[in-house]
């Protein structure tokens, strides 16, 4: 059973270097570093038992469904190594009714402690049924300035039989140079005052850290998606319609498909059309993958995919035209989504991993007025959580 709490505010919309600690977070002044300096124990639970338990703790570094709660959780770093440092922490937890009834969840908190300051954040509780265990889904992202974050306690308030479970927490990082990826989008395909709109999707076991890519103008104060005089309502009024996307690293396309129909605006994908539509899942040969979704109908290369479905082997170098931006699959609009995961299916055990690129410059505010353009390089990552980006 799954359960997906409500939002207690609106999401955060925030810039790379925004200053962000949480709309219901405390500031204290305990530390958690042992006589070595060192962050406490990978995992510890508070003693013995009762009415619940926890079972799990995600993004856990093992990536499995019910991943335990020894190993480090994955959170990402939101900007590159220098200047200002924030980062982003997204999870979620199992947690089992151990009593003869239904048990009644008062509340959770979650503390971050980074050794030299902790930051709690609430959330509601609710019912646990008779024997049965739920995964709990952190409403809010957590986020945080300064210090990188050590480790992050949950707690489940259930009157005198709360519980809490504490883990060390571990930046992610790809196995490049840098810590990421080439963007997918380039700026030589953007005529003048267009950029790229970047976000991240909302917080599930196996979106956790994905995005989803948009082309925006300049709208007054705000930005817009549609061509001047375009229509919302009409898929090829979109900027982004037809643009194209290109690979962000090299590796082997596993498995494709091109010959989905592209549907209207707000439309549902057919009954049995796999959800990113036309998409191709490349393995980086680490134990991670890429799926690009929603490409345009037969504009994937037949070379990159000359059937339908799984069981290839095709080699894909970094920067190769992948295909057009499309309307295919599960998606309301034109749009791009990408995300890097650490399996190729996506299984109930998959898990969304942090996806970081480097050399761009982009906007720190989501207002195209007010705001100067800040830059990654190079040899550095970041991961926009939302941006307006100009690769370079």
């Amino acid at each position: 059973m799954r359960h997906i709490i409500p939002r207690l505010t609106s999401p955060l919309l925030l810039s790379l270097a925004a200053a962000c600690s949480g709309p219901d977070s405390t500031e204290l002044s305990e530390s958690v570093e042992g006589p070595s300096g060192e962050p406490i124990a990978s995992s510890t639970l508070a003693a013995t038992t009762t009415l619940v338990s926890f079972t799990s703790i995600e993004s856990d570094e093992r990536f499995a469904d019910i991943s335990g709660t020894g190993g480090p959780v994955l959170f990402a770093r939101t900007t590159a190594s220098t200047g200002i440092e924030s980062w982003l922490l997204r999870f979620d937890f199992g947690i089992r009714n151990n009593s003869a009834g239904f048990v009644t969840v008062g509340g959770y908190t979650a503390t971050v402690d980074d050794g030299a300051t902790r930051r709690t954040w609430t959330a509601p509780g609710g019912i646990i049924p008779i024997g049965s265990t739920v995964n709990v889904v952190w409403p809010d992202d957590i986020q945080g300035t300064g210090r990188m974050p050590l480790t992050l306690t949950v707690r489940a308030i259930v009157g005198s039989n709360s519980r809490e479970i504490t883990v060390n927490l571990k930046e992610y990082r790809s196995p490049t140079t840098s810590g990421g990826f080439r963007f997918p989008g380039r700026r030589t395909d953007l005529t003048t005052g267009l950029a790229w709109r970047v976000g991240l999707h909302s917080n599930t076991a196996n979106q956790r850290y994905a995005y989803d890519f948009g082309i925006v103008r300049a709208s007054g104060s705000d930005w817009t998606e549609v061509r001047t005089g375009g229509s919302a309502s009409d898929r090829e009024d979109y900027l982004i319609w037809e643009k194209p996307i290109y690979a962000v690293a090299r590796g082997t396309i596993v498995s494709c498909n091109r010959l989905v129909d592209d549907h209207g605006v707000d439309e549902d994908r057919a009954p049995g059309e796999p959800i990113g539509g036309n998409n191709l899942v490349v393995d980086l040969g680490n134990g991670t993958f890429v799926k690009y979704s929603h490409f345009r109908q037969d504009t994937i290369p037949p070379a990159l995919c000359p059937r339908e479905g799984s069981g290839h082997r095709i080699a894909v170098s970094q920067g190769q035209a992948l295909g057009l931006v499309g309307l295919s699959g599960n998606s309301s609009h034109p749009h791009h989504h990408i995300d890097l995961r650490d399996e190729a299916t996506g299984a109930s055990t998959q898990r969304s991993l942090p996806l970081r690129f480097t050399a761009f410059d982009y906007f720190p505010s989501s207002l195209p007025s007010g705001s100067t353009w800040l830059h990654v390089g190079p040899t550095v990552s970041a991961m926009p959580m939302r941006a307006i980006i100009l690769p370079l």
